[in-house]
């Protein structure tokens, strides 16, 4: 079947079903185009324009359907089913998607994203945060207050099977009647049929409301941005570029590759966090309580590193400097901190934490390809203030070529390290932490005196 519409003829599209699959497509016409392998006996109504929305209720369990929109138009996407897959390409929209289960990927869209499934993979390619047009006030079939949080009114109970026609004979032999008996008996059930495709339709749409309330759908962050919630299944997202991004993940892996992230938020229970060349713009927060972390930033970053792990190992290819102080981990966990790149007073932080796992910290080796950028969420960077001079010290040892300097702790502080005269005594002084690992960022001080001196901080 297949319908067709003027691109001005609506602004929003409103897809419930208990499942299906659905693939949006943007196009360079100005029709919308609906196409579905299903018939009228599995649809409560006709797609049909209510105010400035497009509203699909279909009830079959296998039907496919592929909507096109004009690229040439913002829209809002909300499609919500028990189960299925969802596909999107190349559209510009506020989407707001949710599975009980099944997979979403979505490819080369840009607008805001509020993406949920109960189990599946989730995955975002070329995605590209944008300005999104205001959802339009939905006209609901029922009374309001029905769809706003109020008593959902009981369903009408299906009416019995037609019993079959004719009579049961002592010996269960079936008379099955003449032309017109079959006639009005299928009459009987086609009226039972549409009954029940409208309980059942009803059914749904109760249903996905009270899945988005329960599983948290309707907490998430109100911010424009992607936002991804997925109980079991893996994340993918590859060439982003968002001012905010927020990941919750019951069980799976975090894949995130490529691009630049303003605020970012991951918080896995059970899974592996991988982030490789993403240019933070902003404060990032990234934890897991079962996993590993590992993290590849590119060369042009600039940011203040707080890794910790109660059961495991902080591998790093920047100087990081242990912190002998609980922080984000437990008192018998390991905390380490330092910088990369050039800080001012208010420096991007970024957050590593995972409670059972090891955190891997390295460079990509080049710069991002938004190096010189601006970015809208990036927090403006100060010029580092200059030490006030003091008794000159010592002249700094040559810089290896080799820039992978590893994590030094207590345990590794060589005799020669030991040796050497402390900068708080021969150089310039350090009255804070920041001051301490700023100085260690320029080379004026060794990791052994960093550790000295943030201990003498302590103390």
């Amino acid at each position: 079947m297949e319908w067709t519409w003027n691109k001005d003829a609506f602004d929003a599209v409103h897809i419930t079903s208990p499942n299906g699959g659905f693939e949006i497509i943007g196009t360079d016409t100005d029709q919308v185009l609906l196409e579905g392998d299903t018939d009228k006996r599995h649809l409560r109504t006709e797609p049909i324009v209510r105010g400035r929305w497009l509203v699909l209720q279909p009830i079959h369990g296998s039907g496919e359907w592929t909507l096109e929109l004009p690229k040439s138009k913002s829209w809002v996407a909300q499609i919500s089913a028990a189960s299925g897959e969802i596909e999107i390409r190349n559209v510009h929209a506020k989407f707001e998607l949710q599975l009980g289960s099944g997979e979403i990927r979505m490819e080369d869209c840009r607008g805001t994203f509020q993406v949920q499934s109960g189990s599946g993979d989730i995955e975002l390619e070329n995605c590209l945060q944008a300005d999104v047009p205001n959802v339009p006030e939905f006209a609901y079939e029922e009374p309001v207050q029905e769809r706003t949080g109020g008593p959902i009114p009981p369903i009408p109970p299906i009416p019995p099977i037609p019993p079959m026609i004719g009579k049961h004979g002592a010996r269960m032999k079936f008379n099955f009647g003449n032309e017109a008996d079959w006639e009005e008996y299928g009459a009987q059930w086609e009226e039972w049929g549409e009954r029940f495709a409208e309980q059942a339709t009803r059914w749904a749409d109760k249903f996905v409301r009270e899945f988005g309330s329960g599983f948290g759908f309707d907490k998430t962050p109100n911010e424009p941005g992607m936002h991804v919630r997925l109980g079991s299944g893996d994340v993918s997202i590859e060439q982003v570029d968002a001012q905010l991004v927020t990941v919750q993940l019951g069980s799976g892996d975090i894949q995130l590759e490529d691009g630049r992230i303003g605020e970012l938020a991951l918080q896995a229970s059970r899974g592996d966090l991988n982030i490789e060349s993403i240019l933070p713009a902003g404060n990032w927060d990234i934890a897991t309580r079962h996993g590993d972390i590992q993290l590849v930033l590119p060369d042009d970053t600039n940011a203040r590193i707080d890794a910790a792990t109660r059961h495991g190992d902080i591998t790093s290819e920047v100087p990081l400097v242990g912190v002998g102080r609980p922080g984000r981990a437990a008192r018998h966990g390991g905390r380490m901190v330092g910088t990369i790149g050039q800080v001012g007073e208010n420096p991007i932080e970024i957050h590593l934490e995972s409670l059972h796992g090891d955190i891997q910290i390295e460079m990509t080796g080049h710069a991002s390809r938004y190096a010189g950028q601006p970015a809208a969420s990036r927090v403006r960077q100060e010029p580092v203030a200059p030490v006030p001079p003091t008794p000159p010290a010592p002249p700094t040892p040559p810089t290896r070529s080799d820039t992978s300097l590893g994590v030094a702790t207590a345990d590794t502080v060589t005799q020669s390290d030991k040796a050497k005269p402390s900068a708080a005594s021969t150089g310039p002084t350090y009255d804070s932490q920041l001051a301490i690992l700023q100085a260690l960022q320029r080379g004026e001080i060794t990791v052994a005196e960093a550790e000295t001196l943030l201990g003498s901080l302590k103390n």
